[in-house]
């Protein structure tokens, strides 16, 4: 048997630190961060869940856009040495690439093909180079 310290309305809080709310029992963190002392309950567990969904989705947002920097980049360098005069819409078909034919693989695979095409002699290393290089210039672009 328990005894309780601490009521609230909805929670109450027993010797054990355990928060029990309709039944349930929360174990009770209790942290001290900077002088500031507090607890926090299991059930912050959602919070902390949703933080992390936010997190994920904005790591995959920013690969997204930095990807599209570098295919922007390379289409540009690509239809350089093609001759292509519409290199916004070689752009578009890089990032159709990408998304159809399998992420950077997909993109190297047309860069090469589209350069053997054209009489390049690129191989796929000086390619694969690039877009490294492309990936590095596209992560310090705003």
């Amino acid at each position: 048997m328990t005894h309780d310290v601490q009521r609230d309305d909805d929670f109450v809080v027993n010797a054990k630190n355990q928060v029990k709310s309709d039944g349930v029992a929360f174990n009770v963190l209790k942290y001290s961060v900077g002088g500031v002392q507090g607890e926090k309950t299991m059930a912050d567990l959602g919070d902390r869940k949703k933080a992390m969904e936010d997190q994920y989705f904005q790591d995959a947002e920013r690969s997204i856009k930095l990807k599209s920097r570098m295919d922007r980049l390379l289409a540009q360098w690509i239809a350089g040495l093609i001759c292509r005069d519409d290199v916004a819409g070689y752009g578009a078909e890089i990032t159709d690439a990408r998304f159809k034919g399998g992420g950077d693989a997909g993109v190297l695979s047309k860069a090469i093909s589209d350069l053997q095409a054209a009489g390049q002699n690129v191989s796929e290393q000086d390619v694969a180079a690039k877009m490294s290089e492309f990936l590095v210039e596209a992560a310090g672009q705003p």
